[in-house]
């Protein structure tokens, strides 16, 4: 007797093939229908460039201004306008953006260029710079314009 292929051995190969062969079959049968009905796919169209979208890495001042924030927030938080050594502490804020969150400093533009002074809504407590030249404009909380009259 031979234990290598028994009777169970010899079905389950069979049931196998056979189902390999009728895969194949229904395959051979598709194509076969396919080409008899003269049955096409469709050409790729040469595809054409219609929008470009640029994708960036973040720049450093979006950074910067997430910084500034947080930096404000925490000076907020410490009583920064109490009036101790003002002048350092406004001369910290290197944009108008961060100038201007703070109640007691301002944005104080002149012919000499632009600096963050402490002030408040009446405009920056010294009206004049390091170099004696008074200021044109100062900008207070945010975005609010004032012209100075010298």
């Amino acid at each position: 007797m031979n234990y290598f292929l028994d009777e169970n051995l010899i079905n389950e190969i069979f049931q196998k093939s056979m189902i390999i062969i009728s895969l194949a079959g229904f395959f051979l049968y598709v194509r076969t229908i396919i080409i008899q009905n003269k049955f096409t796919f469709p050409e790729d169209k040469d595809m054409e460039v219609d929008k470009v979208i640029v994708i960036e890495k973040f720049e450093s001042k979006m950074l910067e201004n997430i910084e500034n924030k947080n930096q404000i927030k925490k000076m907020k938080k410490n009583g920064f306008c109490n009036n101790l050594n003002m002048n350092s502490k406004c001369s910290k804020f290197d944009n108008k953006t961060a100038c201007t969150s703070v109640e007691c400093c301002v944005f104080a533009k002149n012919k000499n260029g632009s600096n963050c002074v402490p002030g408040d809504a009446n405009g920056p407590q010294m009206k004049k710079d390091k170099k004696l030249v008074n200021y044109d404009e100062y900008y207070y909380l945010d975005k609010e314009v004032k012209k100075l009259n010298n």
